[in-house]
This record gives structure tokens, sequence and C-alpha cells, in this order.
């Protein structure tokens, strides 16, 4: 073939392949990407402890067509309350929910409210887990990993201090089973607790704190965390120290200055990362498969604070 020949041919191949590219965008024109839109309700969702859930979600979406919805909330005061928000969302175009659940649901609420849509829980254990997907920390073992911190922080016999317990909602399974873990690990080490007070009755901790002074605070969740700082913050003088779970930067201030000895910190960027690795797997195949990711948690004290383990699961960046 002539060198002119081949000029030609290439020119019309370039031609064609322009054509097809031309008209292929034409044809796609008006054309929208197809995305899910995902609603996340929690507690409180506004405060500053659910930043590294925030930004596990924000990663996991980051190469996924899922829009997200992350619901202003404040403390919910009931499962009713948060259920009324879960039906709204869903009436107003939610494809699926990722939900941090307030109290258990004994009374088939958050069936009710879903229906058929897909749901993950999140940080919540279950009554039946055959039901619906969760991503949480196994809660007995992060309550015995409280009190084991317990036992490793307090140099003189443990038999001689004593314990008070906030033990937050009992309402919530998944609380109840980190104060089952606490008191094993109490009651091997030979230890009652003075008194354990449940959220429904913090009113009285300063009634129980005066009646009956403790040497050592135990926190089962973030909130009894930041409960427990107020409340010493309060006190013209206390040598009341604080184990618990927790990650706010209240709590990690509290932590850095000496006032709390121990935080139980899960990874709650991974449990946001999952919690929508699971939702897409159930929006894209529509599959009801149920599964459960477990979430891992360090044990954080002042000294390793600012390791780079810790820092990463404390305060991750999203690159």
């Amino acid at each position: 073939m002539s060198k002119n020949k081949w000029y030609v041919a290439l020119l019309i191949s370039l031609i064609l392949m322009v054509i097809f590219y031309v008209s292929n965008g034409m044809l796609n024109v008006g054309k929208r990407e197809e995305y899910y839109s995902v609603a996340v309700i929690l507690d409180n969702s506004g405060s500053d402890r659910w930043n590294a859930f925030k930004e596990g979600l924000e990663q996991a979406v980051a190469d996924k067509n899922i829009y997200l919805n992350v619901v202003s909330t404040g403390k919910f005061l009931s499962l009713e309350e948060e259920c009324s928000i879960i039906s709204r969302e869903l009436e107003n175009g939610a494809d699926g929910m990722i939900v941090g659940l307030c109290a258990d649901d004994k009374s088939g609420l958050l069936d009710e409210a879903v229906s058929s849509n897909p749901v993950v829980l999140v940080g919540n254990s279950m009554e039946s887990e055959t039901l619906y997907t969760t991503v949480a920390p196994d809660q007995y073992r992060l309550g015995k990993a409280i009190g084991e911190a317990v036992l490793a922080g307090e140099s003189r016999d443990l038999a001689e201090r004593k314990i008070g317990i906030l033990s937050g909602n009992q309402e919530k399974m998944g609380l109840r089973q980190r104060l089952e873990g606490v008191q094993e690990v109490l009651s091997e080490a030979g230890v009652e607790p003075e008194w354990i007070i449940s959220r429904k009755e913090a009113a009285s901790l300063r009634q129980c704190y005066a009646g009956r002074p403790v040497d050592i605070l135990i926190t089962l969740d973030n909130d009894e965390t930041e409960l427990a700082v107020d409340f010493l913050l309060e006190q013209e003088e206390y040598s009341c120290r604080i184990y618990g779970e927790g990650r706010s930067e209240q709590a990690v201030y509290y932590l850095d200055k000496g006032m709390i000895q121990t935080l139980i910190v899960s990874n709650e960027f991974y449990m946001g990362y999952q919690s929508v690795e699971f939702l897409a797997q159930k929006l894209n195949y529509f599959t009801s498969v149920v599964e459960h990711g477990e979430v891992d948690f360090l044990t954080v004290t002042g000294d390793n604070l600012y390791d780079e383990e810790v820092e990463k699961i404390l305060f991750p960046t999203v690159r």
C-alpha cells in the first residue's frame, strides 16, 4: 500500500473515532448517574464523639454511588421518637438506613418502621442477631477490658478501693453486656461495687457520692464518662479516678490531664466504613443476608495517648 493510502486510511479511522465518541456523548446527555440515598440516624448526631464514625462513612462512600444524609438529631427521649424519624426519612426517599438505636427494640418498632428496607445497625447488640446486619464491638469483652484496666491501673490492693459504676442506658443490651463484663472481672478480684447507677438514676449521683464516696468511678459509655468528669469538676476537692469507655474531645482532654486514668476506645472509623460496605452490598445486589462485623478497641492511657496506633483510632484522617 502506498504512503498516501496509509495516510488516507489513518485519517478515515480518526474521523470515525471522533464521530463515535461525539455520538456516544450525545446519547448520554441528560442521563443521571444512579445513586442510592442513605439516611444515618444516630443519638445526638452532632456530638463530636461521632467524628471518627462519620469520617469512616465518608471514606467508604468515596468510590460508591451513595449519597449520605446524617440526620441532625438531639438526644432521643425514646425508641418511639427515633423510629418516627426513621419512618420519616424512608417516606422522604431514603433507600437504606444506618442506625444506632437508643434502646432495645422489644416491641418490634424498628421492624414496623423500616419494613423491608435495607438497614445496618451500628454499636448495637440485638436479642436476636438473625434479624439485622450489625457492626459493633464485642460488648462483653469491652466491659471486661474496662475492669482489667482498673486492676492494672491501681497500685494498691483493689479490695481497699471503693468503686462506683455509672452503667449508662441499661435499656440497651450492649451496655448490659458491658456491665456484666466489668462485674465479672471485679468479682474475680473479690471486689463489690459500692453502687451502680444507670442513666435513669443519674440524677442521684451527687447523693450517692455524698453518702458513700468512692475512690474509682467506672463509666460504661462516652456519655457516662463525660457525666463523671462534669461531676468531679464541680467538687471543691476530689481524689476519684475514672476508668471508662469514650472518645469525645472532652474525654480525651481529661485523659491527657490525668483526671481519667484509662479509656477504652473502639475503632469507630472502621465501624462507619464497614456499615457502608454492608449496606452497599444490600443495595447493589438486593441481598437480605445478615452479617455481623466486629469492631476492635484499644486501651488508651496517658502513657500511650500519642502513640501512632492510638492516634489513628482517635483522630483518623481521611485523605
